[in-house]
């Protein structure tokens, strides 16, 4: 009997104890590891929202020295907003498109001042299930800023200049005394 009683909590407890998530949502960010001050770079939002249907929005506060973000590509029948106020990029939708899985796009600038190591991009997906809010927390990513670079360590493939040269009358150049 201890034996039943045991398996019986191994299969209740996940029970009441699972965390509050719609199963099978799921949000990745797809940005560079590493930027550079005064660089404009690309953030893809993967989202895999299953058949969950209705309102929607996609939250991210960038991280101080970034800004400017402009909407980059389809939109999923989404309303895109930047507020430089707070520094914060959104994608609200009266309706998740129909698509199991979709991605939206925007890209923002790395401000020239903007202060170097690393900083954390991560944001919120909300959306409607069962007439309750849910919020799915986009795991962080990290993001090294480095400075500009002075010097430039490309090489240049040699190559053989060519000068073609031309006689020139000189005279049928007025000459002033």
């Amino acid at each position: 009997t201890l034996f039943l009683i045991n398996m019986l909590v191994l299969h209740v407890a996940p029970i009441f104890f699972a965390a509050p998530i719609a199963v099978g949502v799921n949000v990745k960010i797809d940005a560079p590891s590493q930027v550079k001050q005064g660089e404009e770079f690309t953030v893809s939002l993967t989202v895999n929202k299953g058949s969950i249907a209705g309102v929607g929005y996609m939250i991210q506060t960038l991280p101080a020295g970034f800004g400017n973000a402009t909407v980059v590509g389809a939109k999923k029948g989404s309303e895109f907003k930047y507020v430089p106020e707070g520094n914060i990029v959104k994608f609200i939708w009266a309706a998740l498109p129909a698509d199991h899985e979709f991605t939206v796009s925007y890209k923002v600038k790395v401000n020239t001042d903007a202060p170097t190591g690393n900083v954390t991009l991560a944001g919120k997906f909300s959306y409607v299930l069962d007439n309750r809010k849910q919020t799915f927390i986009v795991p962080d990513i990290s993001i090294t800023i480095s400075g500009e670079t002075l010097a430039t360590t490309t090489t240049q493939p040699e190559t053989t200049a060519t000068t073609t040269t031309e006689s020139v009358r000189t005279d049928s150049f007025p000459i002033r005394k």
